[in-house]
């Protein structure tokens, strides 16, 4: 997955930095992961493919830590997005299904999800 997206943003001339530090055996089912991860990314991808080239960075932090997986997902953004109850909304139609999605595989293994702004980044911060 980080391969497939990694050549994406390439493309794109979006910098990608990734730092994973995870065993063989995830805390949770390898679809999960792909799942949550994949929707990350590709939100992350289209926040900033419309940014000027010199802020078009994503970075991804996965790492275990006392049997949980942490995520950490960060892009700059210029349009914060509107938060309700601590969750990004969006008006636009087939928009906001891959938070939905986060949240949904998020819930569905009973770990916890944050969305934040952290200056001008956009942050999510996944635990399973």
């Amino acid at each position: 997955m980080l391969s497939i997206y990694s050549t994406r943003f390439s493309e794109k001339g979006i910098s990608f930095d990734s730092q994973i530090q995870v065993s063989e055996s995830l805390p949770c089912p390898e679809l999960t992961c792909c799942a949550i991860l994949s929707n990350i990314l590709e939100n992350a991808m289209h926040a900033v493919e419309k940014l000027p080239e010199e802020r078009r960075q994503i970075s991804l932090n996965i790492f275990e830590k006392s049997g949980h997986l942490l995520m950490l997902g960060k892009n700059p953004t210029d349009v914060p997005p509107v938060f309700s109850d601590d969750v990004p909304v969006t008006k636009k139609s087939d928009h906001g299904i891959g938070v939905q999605s986060i949240i949904y595989y998020v819930e569905k293994e009973q770990g916890q999800y944050q969305f934040y702004m952290e200056g001008r980044d956009f942050v999510v911060r996944i635990i399973l």
